[in-house]
């Protein structure tokens, strides 16, 4: 991962980032468990703060070698892990072995483990006297996205620690900043729920943004049974696309759940108007609609056969509980 310098400007105004300036400059533990639901703000966190602490002026400043190198990712001190898509016990074993050599060019060695919720029950075992009794030079930065998945022993023995999201302003300013125009940035927000990585993710990617399309046109414009087989034919056309979709299908109806349980949420005025044809009950049966859908999809059902039964379901519980609760 190279945290570009934008991103760790961002970053850097992060209140939870100030709190771990402040250890720093104090008493900095020896290791981290930062937690978010967005794991691009929670990995490229803990990179930011690996950045600080290999600085040889500790403070981030952007300009020593060292601050050079990890802008790069290619700090010697600085070791990410997992080195494939799951962190297994090869990574432990790897990292057993690393823990025990000195510091290249910085006073510490930092060993950033992401999204170590995913890690195996043996893996995340293999490390916890290492954890709990790491070399005196060296910092573990354990990133995940549900606390749940990390073991009670391994969280026992770090400093725990949530990585507070961005306002959305802050997330726009970024996001115009990283090339996306004024329209882009706010489609981006709604799309993703103001979300960091979701927004950079979204104006970066044109699929994206084609598929939080298509699912809203499926809120929007699907009024009637002869509407369900062209936008079933689109929903179900890319499988490798299909739990985005839905994803961003879900979102819509849950922000909608929001507006009319007079919760404070930005929708779309289209939106607006299409939840006046929604009880709050057909809403929540939509919700389930779509989650079994999803379940259906695990499965290896026929997708047209899912998409086909999930949007008969959707306009059959719009009308069916239109004067329900």
């Amino acid at each position: 991962m190279d945290c570009s310098t934008s991103l760790l400007n961002l970053l850097r105004k992060n209140d939870t980032f100030k709190s771990v300036a402040s250890d720093y400059k104090n008493n900095l533990s020896y290791g981290y468990l930062f937690l978010s639901s967005d794991s691009f703000l929670v990995n490229n966190f803990a990179e930011a703060v690996a950045n600080m602490i290999v600085c040889s002026t500790k403070n981030l400043c952007g300009k020593c070698e060292s601050c050079l190198l990890a802008l790069k990712g290619t700090h010697p001190d600085i070791l990410t892990y997992p080195k494939g898509e799951k962190f297994l016990v090869s990574d432990s074993d790897m990292i057993s072995s690393e823990a025990l050599v000195k510091p290249m060019i910085s006073e510490k060695k930092v060993f950033i483990l992401n999204n170590f919720n995913n890690a195996t029950e043996q893996a995340q075992n293999k490390l916890l006297k290492l954890i709990e009794e790491p070399p005196q030079n060296v910092v573990f930065l354990l990133t995940a996205t549900n606390e749940s998945g990390v073991l009670q022993t391994v969280r026992s023995r770090l400093s725990k620690l949530y990585v507070m999201p961005f306002s959305e302003e802050i997330v726009k300013s970024y996001l115009i900043t990283i090339g996306a125009n004024v329209l882009l940035a706010e489609e981006a927000i709604e799309a993703c729920n103001g979300k960091l990585g979701g927004c950079v993710k979204y104006v970066q990617s044109k699929q994206t943004q084609n598929q939080f399309m298509q699912a809203k046109r499926i809120v929007c414009e699907m009024l009637k049974s002869t509407d369900i087989l062209p936008f079933s034919k689109e929903l179900s056309k890319e499988k490798e696309n299909y739990l985005s979709k839905l994803e961003f299908l879900s979102m819509i109806f849950a922000k909608m759940l929001a507006y009319k349980n007079n919760i404070n949420v930005k929708l779309d005025e289209k939106v607006k108007k299409v939840s006046e044809d929604f009880s709050l009950t057909a809403i929540i049966k939509t919700l389930d609609l779509i989650n079994e859908a999803k379940k259906q999809f695990d499965s290896n059902v026929n997708l047209s056969v899912v998409s086909d039964k999930l949007l008969f379901g959707i306009l059959e519980v719009k009308y069916k509980w239109k004067w329900k609760w």
